[in-house]
C-alpha cells in the first residue's frame, strides 16, 4: 500500500508541475512533464485490475466488489465500476488524451495551452479524489473471499458500458477545450472542431443506448429508461450537444460556447450525483466521502468560460444568413430548454433532501416537463426538413393542425393506449414524412446538379435528413412501446399458463439449486454465490422453449431476476420471475443444505412490448449515419450555402443532427 500510494502522490506532483509549467508560460517542459504523468496513472490502474483478476482480497476495495467464483470479465468490469477504480479510469483516459494533444502541440509554440491548462487541472482533481477514495486500502487478516460484486453488474454489458462512457466524458471534455482555444485564437473567434465535436456527441449517444440495453436486459422492469438520476444527468449533456450542433449551422459562436459549457457543467454534475448524493439512484455502485468538492467541480466551466470571453474578441453576429438559420436558432432554443428544465428537476431531485424536502424521481413529471419541447422540436424539423425555404407561417400553421389531430384521435377514441400517444403520433408521423422528403428532395436536386453542372449529391444534407428520420423513428418506439405495453403477473405451477396481450406463456418446469461461485459471507464462512431458481417454460405458437432465471444473493439477503426477452419483429415479450412463500423455502432448503429443490410455484411476470424495436433502429440510425462528418476530413459548406451560392458558416463546416 505505500508505494502505490507514492505513486499516486508522484503523478498528483507532476501534473501540478505541468500546471505551474503552463501558468508560467513554459510550455514545452509542461508539455514533457505531462506527458510522462500518464506512466504512474496507468501503473496504478493496471495494479488495481490486477488484484481483481487475481484475487487479491488483501484490497478492501476487491472483497467487498468481487469473489473468486465470479467469471474474468465480471472481474474486469468490477474493477471499474467501484468508486476508486472508476476514478483512476477516467484519469488515465484523460491522461491519455492529453498526452495525444501534447505530442500533437509539441511544434507548436502556445497552440492549445488551454486544452492543457484545463485538462490537467482536472486530472490533478480526480487523483484528489482518488486519495479520498483510498482505493488501495488494505485488510488485515486477509480474507480467504469476497463479499461478491452487485448483481446489477454480473452482466457483460458492464465491461462495454462504462468505458464507452468515460470516452465521451473525455470527448466532450476536449471538444469544450477546442472551443475555448478557438474562442482565444490569435486569427479572431472562429468554431471549434467539428469532427471532435461531432465525435463526442455520437459516443455520448452511444453510451447513453448501451445503457438503456443493459438495462432493458439486465434489470428485470421491462423497460430501457426510469429517468433515473445518472441516465438523466447523461441526457442533459447529450441535448446541450445535439443544440449545439445546431448553433454551428448557423455558425452561432456564441450559442455554441454557451451550450458546451453547459453540457461540461451537466457531464462533471455525474461524478457528484453517483458517488457524492445520497439520491437514490441505480448506479450508486461506490460512494466518495463528500460531494462538496464535486460540486464545485460543476461550477468550473462556468468560470473558464467567462474568462475565456473577457479574453477573447468580442463574437459578432452569424457569419452566414442562411434560408433556415432561424430555424436552426430556434431548434438550438428548444433543445437547450429541455435540458434545463429536466436539470431544474435532477437538482431538485439531488439537493431537496439536503434542505429537508422530499422530491424522488418520477418519471412522470419528466415526461411531462419534456412533452412539449418535443412536440414543439418535431414540429420544427419537420417544415425545415420538407422545405428548402421554410417559413415559420409553416410551423405556426403546421403545430396547431397536429396538434388537433391528435387531440381527435384521442377523443374519437381510434388511439386509446395513451393521450402522449395519441397526441404525439401525428407529429412523429409527420416528422417520418419530413425526414425522408428531406432525403428525396436532396438526392433528386443533387441528381439534377450532376447532369447540368457535373456537381455532385451533397452528402451531408442526407445524412441530416436521415438522421431525422432517426429520431422520429427513435421517439415512436418510445411512445408506442412506454404506451402499448400490457402485462399480467401470476404465481403458476409447472403446466400452467399466463395469457397476456394474445401471447399465452405455459410453465414447464421449475427448479432451484445453488449457483456457480462462492462468497465470504460474514458469520456463514463461504457460501454459494447465489441459489438460482430456474424457469423452464413456452410460449404458445413459437417452437422450442426459454428459461429465465431469478438469483437470490445470500451476502445481501435479496433476490434479483434475470430477465428473458423473446423478440420478434413487431413486439418483444418479457418474462420475469418472482419469488413466492414456496420458493422462499426451498432456497432456504438449498442454502442450508446445498441440495437441489423443486418448489410448488413461482411468480412470472409477462409483458408484451410493441414497437421497442423502432428504439434501437431508430438509435443506431441516428448515430452510425453522423460518422459521416467524422470520416470527412476535408473542410466543406453547408448544403444551403452551395445551393445559394454563398460562402460557408465556417472553415470546417457545420456538421450535426436536423
Amino acid at each position: 500500500m505505500l508505494w502505490e500510494n507514492a505513486t499516486i502522490y508522484l503523478a498528483i506532483a507532476l501534473y501540478l508541475l505541468g500546471l505551474g509549467l503552463l501558468l508560467a508560460r513554459r510550455v514545452r517542459p509542461a508539455r514533457y512533464a505531462l506527458s510522462i504523468a500518464l506512466l504512474p496513472a496507468l501503473v496504478l490502474l493496471a495494479v488495481y485490475v490486477y488484484a481483481f483478476l487475481s484475487d487479491d482480497f488483501s484490497f478492501d476495495a476487491v472483497y467487498q466488489s468481487s469473489s473468486s467464483g465470479m467469471p474474468i470479465p465480471y472481474k474486469l468490469s468490477a474493477s471499474w465500476t467501484s468508486a476508486g477504480g472508476s476514478l483512476l479510469l477516467l484519469v488515465v483516459m484523460m491522461g491519455a488524451g492529453l498526452l495525444v494533444h501534447e505530442a500533437l502541440s509539441l511544434r507548436r509554440r502556445d497552440q492549445g495551452r488551454v486544452t492543457s491548462l484545463i485538462v490537467s487541472f482536472l486530472i490533478f482533481y480526480f487523483l484528489i479524489a482518488v486519495v479520498m477514495v483510498d482505493p488501495f486500502g488494505q485488510l488485515a487478516p486477509t480474507p480467504a473471499n469476497g463479499l461478491g460484486l452487485t448483481p446489477s453488474l454480473q452482466s457483460y454489458w458492464a465491461l462495454i458500458h462504462p468505458p464507452s462512457v468515460f470516452a465521451a466524458y473525455v470527448a466532450v471534455l476536449f471538444a469544450y477545450c477546442g472551443v475555448l482555444s478557438a474562442r482565444l485564437s490569435k486569427g479572431g473567434p472562429r468554431l471549434g472542431d467539428a469532427r471532435l465535436l461531432t465525435g463526442s456527441w455520437i459516443l455520448l449517444g452511444l453510451g447513453i443506448v448501451l445503457g438503456g440495453a443493459w438495462a432493458y436486459q439486465t434489470l428485470g422492469w421491462g423497460g430501457y429508461w426510469s429517468w433515473d438520476p445518472i441516465e438523466t444527468s447523461a441526457l442533459i449533456p447529450w441535448l446541450a450537444l445535439s443544440a449545439v450542433l445546431f448553433a454551428r449551422r448557423r455558425g452561432d459562436l456564441n450559442a455554441e460556447l454557451f451550450g458546451l459549457t453547459f453540457a461540461t457543467s451537466a457531464l462533471l454534475l455525474i461524478s457528484y450525483v453517483a458517488r457524492g448524493s445520497a439520491v437514490t439512484s441505480l448506479h450508486s455502485y461506490g460512494d466518495l466521502a463528500t460531494g462538496i468538492p464535486f460540486i464545485l467541480l460543476c461550477l468550473f466551466p462556468v468560470f473558464f468560460s467567462a474568462a475565456t470571453v473577457l479574453r477573447a474578441r468580442a463574437a459578432g453576429p452569424p457569419s452566414l444568413a442562411l434560408p433556415k438559420g432561424e430555424f436552426y436558432l430556434l431548434e438550438f432554443w428548444c433543445l437547450t430548454l429541455l435540458a434545463v428544465a429536466n436539470m431544474v428537476l435532477l437538482l431538485l431531485e439531488v439537493f431537496a433532501g439536503d434542505f429537508g424536502a422530499m422530491f424522488p424521481p418520477n418519471p412522470l413529471v419528466h415526461n411531462y416537463v419534456s412533452f412539449p419541447f418535443v412536440l414543439a422540436l418535431a414540429t420544427l424539423l419537420t417544415v425545415e426538413s420538407a422545405s428548402r425555404r421554410p417559413s415559420m407561417r409553416h410551423a405556426v400553421v403546421l403545430g396547431p393542425a397536429l396538434l388537433a389531430a391528435g387531440a381527435a384521435l384521442w377523443f374519437s377514441g381510434v388511439v386509446t393506449a395513451s393521450p402522449y400517444l395519441a397526441v404525439g403520433l401525428p407529429f412523429l408521423l409527420a416528422l417520418a414524412a419530413g425526414g425522408t422528403l428531406g432525403v428525396a428532395g436532396t438526392l433528386a436536386a443533387g441528381r439534377r446538379r450532376d447532369e447540368r453542372r457535373g456537381g455532385r449529391v451533397p452528402w451531408g444534407s442526407v445524412v441530416r435528413y436521415l438522421t431525422v428520420l432517426g429520431i422520429a423513428l427513435m421517439l415512436l418506439g418510445v411512445f408506442v412501446s412506454d404506451s402499448m405495453r400490457t402485462m399480467a403477473s401470476e404465481d403458476l405451477a409447472v403446466g400452467e399458463s399466463v395469457t397476456v396481450g394474445g401471447t399465452t406463456l405455459t410453465v414447464l418446469e421449475i427448479s432451484i439449486s445453488p449457483g456457480q461461485g462462492s462468497v465470504d459471507m460474514p458469520g456463514h464462512g463461504i457460501v454459494p454465490q447465489t441459489i438460482d431458481t430456474r424457469v423452464t417454460y413456452s410460449i404458445g405458437g413459437q417452437p422450442g422453449t426459454s428459461e429465465t432465471t431469478l438469483e437470490y444473493f445470500p451476502v445481501l439477503d435479496e433476490f434479483f431476476a434475470l430477465p428473458s426477452v423473446y423478440s420478434s419483429w413487431n413486439q418483444d415479450v418479457y418474462v420475469v420471475a418472482n419469488a413466492t412463500a414456496s420458493v422462499d423455502r426451498a432456497t432456504s432448503s438449498v442454502f442450508q443444505n446445498g441440495t437441489s429443490a423443486a418448489p410448488a410455484q413461482v411468480g412470472i411476470s409477462v409483458q408484451t412490448i410493441p414497437g421497442i424495436g423502432l428504439v434501437w433502429v431508430g438509435a443506431a440510425l441516428l448515430l452510425v449515419v453522423n460518422l459521416y462528418f467524422v470520416a470527412r476530413r476535408r473542410p466543406y459548406p453547408t448544403s444551403e450555402a452551395v445551393a445559394e451560392g454563398d460562402r460557408p458558416a465556417s472553415g470546417d463546416g457545420t456538421p450535426g443532427p436536423g
